[in-house]
């Protein structure tokens, strides 16, 4: 039962925890969790014993049979309107200009419709989420359904704002863009959102709370769509962040190129990535082009497989005497904001899939307060 006066959460695709660890860090109780991953309900069970937990897949769950909660919390997949697939996943044609539609990556997308099934629910049970909040990736937006999607959960008599954020500006050591979908109910009070990290602002000589500015239209990517400006001089200024250098192991440089097996692309990239961080220690991203991160600065987005290894330039500035190595799941653990104590079950792979499909922790917990406060006003 929860505790009297807390508000409580119901989970949809929970995953390892990190919504879970975030509604409890802003004082909510989780009354369900639900996945279909057993070795993610298993990390769940770990962590959040006393929440009630469905091992299923989403589409065979019944709302009705859920707790009446005050928050409904959901993430749904993300793989297939994730940008990482392709643009032609929204359009895509065949021969004669039709669009073609593959029905696997369909069925995937799908999965927010469970959201507002559940919504749909707990209307007619009179018993409504006073919050729904649902994160993301922010391409999301441009899914085909979207817009009835919507309008869906509108009618259902909610106000809605959406929040691109960038986890780097919340204490995470990693730069990873989500929107998240807040949905509340119109008799409940609207509730603060507006973000303003702390910056430096040269031009003003003083600390500012800095506001984004969006430099065309309001969706997108920190620097590619939007900025953070001073309040006062309105030129641009970049927010404090914290360094991935403070999350990582440097006593283990891993083991020296010329005992792996590394091809000749990869050492190509090495070679570059040298170069341009002027022989110190550097982050390299596994992906079709490689990404270079210096260790004072967060590391790029964490995806469900390794991707980023750790290069320590040799001193003799051989290659083949550089240490490489990937990122460890308690270093990767930490890029995604999970304590150190937070227990994960599975295999190494399993582990990094997880925490790579996971929420971050702080950036949640923020957004929650702050619907926490709204809601108790509301109830006053």
């Amino acid at each position: 039962k929860a505790k009297e006066n807390m508000s409580t959460a119901t989970i949809q695709f929970c995953g390892a925890g990190g919504t879970a660890l975030a509604a409890q860090h802003a004082g909510i109780q989780i009354e369900a969790a639900i996945n279909h991953s057993e070795v993610a309900i298993a990390s769940h069970v770990a962590n959040h014993p006393t929440t009630m937990h469905y091992q299923q897949a989403m589409e065979t769950c019944n709302p009705d049979s859920m707790p009446d909660s005050d928050f409904l919390l959901t993430s749904p997949c993300c793989t297939n309107h994730s940008i990482a697939k392709g643009q032609k996943q929204y359009h895509q044609f065949d021969l004669f200009g039709d669009i073609v539609y593959d029905p696997l990556a369909e069925k995937s997308r799908n999965t927010m419709n469970d959201v507002v099934r559940f919504v749909a629910a707990k209307q007619r049970a009179k018993k409504p989420y006073a919050f729904v909040v649902v994160e993301n990736v922010i391409d999301v937006v441009k899914w085909r359904s979207y817009s009835d999607w919507l309008t869906s959960l509108t009618a259902l008599g909610y106000n809605h704002q959406l929040l691109y954020w960038n986890t780097r500006f919340f204490a995470v050591p990693q730069s990873r863009d989500r929107v998240y979908l807040l949905f509340w109910l119109r008799d409940v009070s609207t509730p603060d959102l507006e973000y303003c990290p702390l910056a430096w602002c040269a031009s003003c000589g003083c600390e500012v709370a800095s506001h984004q500015s969006w430099k065309r239209y309001r969706w997108g990517r920190y620097q590619q769509q939007y900025v953070y400006c001073c309040p006062s001089c309105a030129r641009e200024v970049i927010p404090y962040s914290t360094p991935v250098r403070s999350v990582l192991n440097l006593d283990v440089p891993g083991r020296a190129i010329g005992e792996r097996k590394v091809t000749e692309k990869t050492r190509a990239n090495i070679r570059e990535g040298i170069d341009r961080m002027k022989g110190e220690r550097f982050l390299l991203g596994y992906y079709n082009h490689p990404l270079f991160r210096d260790l004072d600065e967060p590391v790029g987005t964490i995806t469900t497989v390794d991707r980023w290894a750790l290069v320590t330039p040799a001193q003799s500035g051989k290659l083949e005497a550089c240490g490489m190595r990937m990122l460890s799941v308690q270093e990767v653990k930490a890029c995604m904001g999970f304590p150190d104590e937070y227990h994960l079950c599975g295999t190494t792979k399993e582990q990094i899939w997880m925490l790579g499909n996971a929420v971050c922790p702080p950036i949640m917990s923020d957004i929650l307060k702050r619907c926490l406060q709204a809601l108790s006003a509301s109830r006053k």
